[in-house]
């Protein structure tokens, strides 16, 4: 008995299924990388961030004559905040300081970060909490913050130097190397 052609179930051919095949493969090609790129840019945006905060805690220190301080905790979600002294003048700062989050600038989530080194004015910072307070009126020394994102591929520093109002972020930085590079922050001029 023959099988008349309109009886056939319509079904592809290998060449159609290779084709599909390989524009499927071009396709993940062409995302899988921009996926992975993603999570480095989001880890990237978040250390400008922080950056912008050392920045922010630097000028309200220099400028409203307040006393600052930035905290870091690294248990659970990572943050990095900002408080303020509501002490009436040194002397109080000096007995109660009577800290509290400062109402206008939120705290900043690191967790795309783990913290890896740094230091202020060559005194080491704790991995897992530490403060940085700036004190009008004293001089602040250099302030550097090493990040590396969480899946460890890529390092960035943060460096506040002595004077300065506006926080550098370096990229690539050797997490326990504290030279900058003076050119890259802007301050070229500075001598050494």
């Amino acid at each position: 008995m023959a099988i008349r052609r309109d009886q056939l179930r319509p079904a592809f051919t290998m060449i159609e299924l290779i084709v599909v095949v390989v524009m499927l493969g071009v396709l993940a090609g062409a995302i899988i990388p921009r996926m992975m790129r993603r999570s480095d840019r989001e880890a990237e945006q978040n250390v400008r961030v922080l950056a912008d905060l050392f920045s922010t805690a630097a000028a309200r220190a220099a400028i409203a004559g307040q006393h600052v301080a930035l905290w870091f905790d690294a248990a659970g979600d990572a943050k990095v905040w900002m408080e303020t002294s509501r002490a009436a003048n040194s002397a109080d700062f000096e007995t109660n300081p009577q800290w509290s989050p400062d109402p206008i600038v939120p705290e900043q989530p690191a967790d795309r970060l783990t913290f890896v080194s740094g230091s202020v004015d060559g005194r080491l910072l704790d991995a897992r909490k530490w403060t940085i307070e700036m004190v009008p009126g004293q001089e602040r020394g250099m302030v550097v913050a090493s990040f590396r994102d969480r899946e460890g591929s890529r390092t960035w520093t943060i460096v506040l130097p002595p004077g300065s109002l506006r926080a550098q972020v370096i990229e690539g930085a050797t997490p326990f190397d504290e030279s900058v590079d003076l050119d890259l922050t802007g301050m070229g001029e500075v001598s050494w």
